[in-house]
């Protein structure tokens, strides 16, 4: 009886080894994920054609010029219509009046810049930055720039070839005896993705 009472004594401290051993171990279950990333080519700009104005005449009165971009992209020189607000401007190689839209030409040397952006196929550019400088100069003459256009309007997604045209235009002010000479600027086109 005594080996008997020792045996159960025993197996009594096994088994309740056990049970303090389970209660204090957790359960625990484990998966896996996934991770993932998209490297996408990075988008670049390059300049086909530059905003050029053409040639002009001033007078007396100020006048405003405008050349806006075809509204389908474009390629090429002279894209884009050119107007002036008034007859205060000659506009070199307009033929009608001034005041009346008129196709940019070889003759009229006036053109929308033509831009070509490239990256991956099917890209969507969140925004586009275009910053226009003040003033277009020649020496210490200027012109203000203002009334950037671009085209197309809206979403501007990437070809299947990760290709997109992007037209620009904008306004001059032709001030009243605007001095004779070559004007230019640099306009800041920046594209985020």
């Amino acid at each position: 009886m005594k080996k008997q009472a020792i045996a159960l004594v025993a197996l009594g401290a096994a088994i309740a080894g056990l049970v303090s051993l389970g209660a204090g171990a957790a359960l625990a279950d484990t998966t896996s994920i996934t991770g993932s990333v998209t490297v996408v080519p990075p988008v670049a700009i390059s300049v086909s054609q530059n905003l050029s104005f053409g040639s002009l005449t001033a007078s007396g009165t100020p006048a405003n010029v405008t050349i806006a971009p075809p509204t389908t992209a474009a390629t090429g020189a002279n894209v884009g219509t050119r107007v002036a607000s008034t007859t205060g401007v000659t506009l070199i190689g307009h033929t009608g009046a001034v005041t009346t839209p008129q196709n940019c030409n070889a003759t009229s040397a006036c053109g929308a810049a033509v831009l070509t952006v490239t990256g991956g196929a099917g890209m969507t550019l969140n925004t586009v930055t275009i910053t226009p400088p003040a003033n277009l100069t020649s020496g210490a003459n200027t012109m203000a720039f203002s009334a950037v256009t671009v085209s197309p309007t809206g979403t501007l997604t990437l070809d299947g070839s990760g290709n997109l045209i992007v037209n620009m235009g904008g306004t001059l002010a032709v001030a009243a005896n605007q001095a004779a000479g070559a004007y230019t600027g640099t306009i800041s086109v920046t594209l985020d993705y």
